[in-house]
């Protein structure tokens, strides 16, 4: 939801919270993990759209470790999964 309707998701995150949005809604480009520790390399938002914006490349190299996927498969609510789009 942040990557494909940041400004509408944010805007109703403020407004729940008692916030306020700022005038003028910025995207920023870069990772916005930052370029050291664990999260060095991570895609910035255009990558992030390409990737994630792809039907064929969304679901590539996740839960390729046995462990998370069975984690994921005992522990995921099935229904709440599919209700949010991520399955």
């Amino acid at each position: 939801d942040l990557l494909f309707h940041a400004e509408e998701t944010i805007s109703q995150i403020c407004d729940c919270a008692g916030g306020q949005m700022r005038p003028r809604f910025r995207y920023v480009e870069d990772s916005a993990k930052g370029d050291t520790g664990p999260h060095a390399g991570s895609a910035g938002f255009l990558a992030s759209l390409v990737t994630y914006g792809n039907s064929t490349k969304r679901m590539k190299d996740i839960l390729t470790d046995e462990a998370d996927y069975e984690f994921a498969k005992e522990n995921l609510d099935e229904k709440l999964m599919k209700d949010f789009g991520y399955a």
